[in-house]
């Protein structure tokens, strides 16, 4: 590894972060990449944490994420995207031939602070991204309802659908509901 595939101006220089993981950083970018198995290794250390696709509430994301396709420092070949949580977040990239992982500069810091430094491999399988999606939908869809029915009444129907999910006999409520068209 010596010139960055995401910049293409920095070089690419061995580097012992404080936790101890061993990364190859951009010394242009700031970008990172691991190597997945000396990465495995060095989660083994960790203490676990409860990971999740939902967006953090209160921590912002580094800079917006590249949007190209990146070359893999390793091998060439291209590397795949993964988006770490719901809506606009960042990506992990990913190449599954030599089981390299790439990312931009602030990411590291922004999973740490979010709690997902150690599910970096979790983030790439197909449940995490089905649930991620799900959750990009649900959150687009609520925005749709927002724009519709304007800020207060769309507090209104959040509370309505709070008391609702809180009711046992909530089946035959919206039975009753639907009658009223």
């Amino acid at each position: 590894m010596s010139t960055c595939t995401c910049c293409h101006q920095g070089q690419l220089q061995p580097l012992t972060l404080d936790n101890g993981l061993f990364v190859y950083a951009c010394n242009a970018c700031q970008g990172y990449a691991l190597d997945i198995a000396t990465y495995l290794d060095w989660r083994r250390e960790q203490p676990p944490l409860q990971a999740s696709p939902h967006a953090p509430v209160g921590i912002q994301p580094p800079h917006a994420d590249h949007r190209h396709a990146l070359h893999c420092p390793a091998c060439q070949r291209l590397m795949l995207k993964y988006r770490v949580h719901a809506g606009d977040s960042p990506s992990i990239d990913t190449c599954l031939r030599c089981d390299c992982i790439w990312l931009d500069g602030g990411e590291w810091d922004y999973l740490q602070a979010i709690g997902l430094h150690t599910s970096l491999t979790a983030i790439s399988t197909a449940a995490w991204q089905a649930r991620r999606a799900q959750l990009t939908v649900n959150l687009r869809r609520a925005e749709q309802d927002r724009e519709q029915l304007g800020d207060e009444v769309y507090a209104q129907a959040q509370q309505v659908l709070a008391w609702l999910q809180e009711q046992p006999e909530r089946k035959h409520i919206l039975k009753m509901l639907h009658r009223l068209n």
